[in-house]
Parts: C-alpha cells; sequence; structure tokens
C-alpha cells in the first residue's frame, strides 16, 4: 500500500477504534483510492479478494463505505473519515450504558459480602427484575417505604412488577409510611397477596428499603437517587430480624 507513510500508525489507530485489520486496511485503501471496483481494493489492500467482500459489506453497515453502480460494475467509495466520530460516540454511550452493569460486579475483596452500586433507571429496574426471577412462593419479602415515591418515574414499570410479585404468593409484608396510596394497598391487601401495616403519621423516609431471602436492596428516593444491594447472609438474617421486631411493634 502506498497511500501513506504512516499507514501502521493510522491501522493501528482505526483498530482502536473498533475496526478489524482488515476493516482497516480495507478502508484506508478505499480512501486512497476513491471510487474503486472490488478488484482495485484487494489489490491496494492487500486482503485477499474473496475476503473483500465480506469486509465491505461489514463496512457499509457501520456507515464506512457506500456501494455505486456504473455500468454492469459495483463502485464502492469511502464515505468521510467524520463518520469515525461518530463510531467513536456510540462505543462511548455502549460504555457508559454498560458502566453500571459493572459496577454492579464490584465483589468487596477479603469478604463474602457483595455490594452492587446502581444509579442509572435501566440499571435499577434491572435490579427489580433479577428479583422477580429469583423468588418463589412462600419465599420473604419484606419492604419498608414510602409507596407514593416508591412509584415516582417508574409507575409504569412498577404496577407491572407488583402484578407479577402477586403471582408468586409470597411471605410479603409492607411497612409503609402513611398516604392515600399505603390506606389503599392495606384496605385492598388481601388481594395483593400481602400484609400492610402503615407507619405513624410523623414517620418519613428518603430509602424505601426490600429485604429478601438473598439480598437488601436500598433505594435512596431523593436527590442523588442511587440503588444499593447487598448480599451476605448474616446481613441479610439480620435485617430480616429487625424488621420482624417493627413489625410487631406495629
Amino acid at each position: 500500500m502506498t497511500y501513506s507513510k504512516n499507514k501502521e500508525n493510522l491501522l493501528k489507530i482505526l483498530e482502536k477504534i473498533g475496526l478489524s485489520e482488515n476493516e482497516s486496511a480495507v478502508y484506508l485503501s478505499s480512501l486512497s483510492l476513491g471510487p474503486a471496483k472490488v478488484v482495485d481494493i484487494a489489490k491496494n489492500s492487500e486482503v485477499k479478494r474473496t475476503t473483500v467482500y465480506a469486509v465491505i459489506e461489514s463496512l457499509q453497515q457501520k456507515g464506512l463505505v457506500r456501494k455505486d453502480i456504473e455500468g454492469f460494475k459495483n463502485i464502492f467509495i469511502p464515505e468521510d473519515p467524520l463518520r469515525l466520530e461518530t463510531i467513536l460516540e456510540e462505543r462511548n454511550k455502549e460504555f457508559h450504558n454498560l458502566l453500571p452493569e459493572l459496577k454492579s460486579l464490584y465483589n468487596l475483596e477479603g469478604s463474602d459480602a457483595i455490594i452492587k452500586y446502581y444509579d442509572t433507571p435501566e440499571g435499577v429496574r434491572n435490579v427489580w427484575r433479577q428479583v422477580l426471577s429469583e423468588l418463589k412462593n412462600t419465599d420473604d419479602y419484606f419492604v419498608i417505604g414510602d409507596p407514593e415515591i416508591y412509584a415516582s418515574g417508574n409507575e409504569k414499570f412498577f404496577k407491572d412488577f407488583i402484578k407479577k410479585r402477586i403471582r408468586k404468593k409470597l411471605n410479603a409484608k409492607l411497612l409503609l409510611t402513611e398516604s392515600d396510596l399505603a390506606r389503599e394497598y392495606q384496605k385492598y391487601q388481601d388481594n395483593y397477596s400481602e400484609e400492610v401495616k402503615i407507619l405513624p403519621h410523623n414517620v418519613s423516609i428518603d430509602t424505601n428499603v426490600l429485604i429478601t431471602n438473598k439480598r437488601i436492596i436500598i433505594q435512596q428516593i431523593i436527590d442523588p437517587h442511587m440503588t444499593i444491594v447487598i448480599e451476605n447472609k448474616s446481613i441479610v438474617d439480620l435485617q430480616k430480624t429487625l424488621f420482624n421486631l417493627l413489625w410487631e411493634k406495629y
């Protein structure tokens, strides 16, 4: 390839962006040749012609090459390199969407306790989806919270969650701050397959807590919104004991 004295550096940069070795070579060749036939791109890039077809198709999907027809021949034209910036932005967005899940894998070194942290709506919803998938009939499901804020911003999701949770026939006990919604839950508690008690009217909380057989979910419902999941048998058992003491009090 003769299109650049810095071809090796350019190839490495393109590979770091996310292109494969062959994609990098073919795209650089296409840039240097302009509109060209596959045979010319293959020769210039030193990539086998039979391979170039698949590589070009991949580059087309990435928006880096487009096809034109001249007569009865396919001509391939490179797109502006600024498209690479868009690819980087897309990858950066994917990374930030993935970051909460990576954080959730954090394991405290030297401890059997696992603490997971979430600060995005989708990350939080994934926590509740996991809880729902693991719960079995008669499992403990203890809640301390404010139902008015519990559903804030996620009302549709949590209404669906509650419907699915009801089908599980759990040992569900809810200690809720006083509100019209809490009273409604208490009034229809048999329909929801749960027991509901109302906390004194002067009690206000800014964190909802769920205790199951496997984990504790602490959901801060004021800014900054965040959810912390603790998975440790000793801590879970202690919180269950404390919850039951509080339950008996009210």
